[in-house]
């Protein structure tokens, strides 16, 4: 990472924007962070789930794991526009993979006397999607802490 000194502005203004741009996504996400967390712990119903999935991708926390895949779990064409039917979830403790509204309409249906299918559903697209922003924020708090230890505050450069 470039310092964004005298010499680096002159000579390396490309590099140096794209730094800081790279640095204002990775600060937008790990602003947005806490907040999407907080919900997607709260969340009740893979509706709600899907609709923060969504907004984290809009918001820019995108890896692999959360994109469309013809045979994955969302199988779309763009996450923005993704509808129940093409969220594909199972395929764990011995239950099929099934698209998201034929899981709401197990609600009632108990796996054992603990937990209900559909919470173990649920569970499983929260953890998706926790896990993932998760690691996402980290690889971002790590770029804009090594931003901030190199370059001063933009305030330093303004001329009283």
């Amino acid at each position: 990472m470039k310092q964004n000194n005298f010499f680096n502005r002159f000579f390396y203004k490309e590099t140096l924007a794209k730094e800081r741009e790279k640095y204002n996504t990775c600060k937008s996400l790990v602003g947005h962070f806490p907040e999407l967390d907080e919900q997607i712990g709260a969340s009740k119903s893979l509706e709600n789930v899907l609709e923060l999935h969504k907004k984290a991708w809009g918001l820019g926390y995108r890896n692999n794991n959360l994109a469309p895949c013809e045979y994955g779990m969302f199988r779309t064409k763009e996450i923005s526009t993704m509808k129940p039917e093409e969220v594909f979830l199972g395929d764990i403790y011995g239950l099929w993979t099934l698209p998201m509204p034929k899981w709401s309409d197990q609600k009632s249906q108990m796996y054992d006397k603990d937990i209900s299918v559909y919470d173990i559903i649920l569970n499983q697209y929260k953890r998706v999607l926790h896990s993932n922003i998760r690691a996402l924020y980290d690889e971002a708090k790590e770029v804009v802490e090594e931003y901030e230890g190199v370059n001063p505050p933009e305030d330093l450069y303004k001329v009283i």
